[in-house]
């Protein structure tokens, strides 16, 4: 059996082609349109790193900072994009809105803690100079009577001897003392002496402690110690001066340790003896 095939004249096979060829060229378009899109849309979450939102979610709400912490506590990956001045130009609006919101918070925060810490562990210059504006200052002595008195004995015997020594009170360890150990030096660092005798090279040669009625209290006796310690291994000699230790007592202990005479014995010595 013979099947008819009509055929097809030039003009509708020319327009048939044109219809095919047409019809391609928009499915190719699509294709790659679609690709094009996907692929964009990964490139853009992978930069800003948040999800697109609506208007409403994009707007930060100032007193929830527990909402915005995420977005900026947590380490970006590599590779990534993270939250650099440089970059937050090119954020939509409400992104720089939730990074400055971020900011600010963390800002308030460490703010709140420089303040809540002690005068004396502000290491930042601007800080301390803050804080010693806003405070008031008075003097106060720097030894009190009974130092004072045995300060005078000794300085006035230095002075009277004429041999380029020098006296000077509350100085700190640091400030006379060296040491290749940090845990050492940080031990004495803050110490201080009561009265220091130093020679014509202003070298430290004596220093005097006067024990009052607080050397037996709490941790007194302790950190006397240290600091007898730490001189003696210097080669300064430590003299201790007792309240019962009368004017000549004084002079003859501080010109023993110096090597100028022998010294007599002290009442706390026959105390003790």
């Amino acid at each position: 059996m013979l099947v008819h095939v009509p055929s097809i004249q030039g003009d509708n096979l020319l327009g048939l082609t044109l219809f095919v060829l047409v019809a391609w060229v928009i499915l190719v378009y699509f294709v790659i349109s679609g690709r094009g899109k996907r692929a964009s849309a990964r490139r853009r979450r992978g930069f800003y790193r948040v999800p697109f939102q609506s208007e409403k979610e994009r707007t930060p709400n100032p007193k929830s900072v527990r909402w915005q912490l995420p977005a900026v506590t947590a380490a970006p990956p590599q590779g990534r994009a993270s939250f650099s001045p440089e970059k937050q130009a090119h954020y939509p609006q409400g992104v720089r809105q939730q990074v400055h919101a971020v900011s600010a918070a963390s800002f308030e925060r460490r703010a709140s803690s420089h303040h809540e810490a002690p005068a004396g562990e502000f290491k930042d210059v601007g800080q301390q100079l803050r804080a010693v504006r806003a405070a008031k200052f008075e003097t106060k002595e720097l030894l009190n009577y009974s130092e004072y008195r045995v300060f005078k004995i000794i300085e006035d015997d230095i002075a009277g001897a004429r041999r380029g020594y020098r006296v000077f009170a509350q100085v700190n360890l640091g400030e006379i003392l060296a040491s290749r150990s940090d845990d050492g030096f940080r031990s004495i660092n803050s110490k201080r002496v009561d009265i220091l005798i130093v020679d014509q090279g202003r070298q430290p040669v004596v220093a005097v402690e006067y024990q009052g009625s607080g050397h037996y209290q709490g941790t007194a006796a302790a950190r006397d110690a240290v600091k007898k310690d730490a001189l003696e291994k210097a080669g300064v000699k430590y003299v201790e001066i007792f309240p019962s230790d009368s004017d000549e007592q004084i002079r003859s202990r501080v010109r023993e340790q110096l090597g100028w005479r022998t010294a007599a014995p002290t009442a706390h010595d026959a105390r003790t003896g």
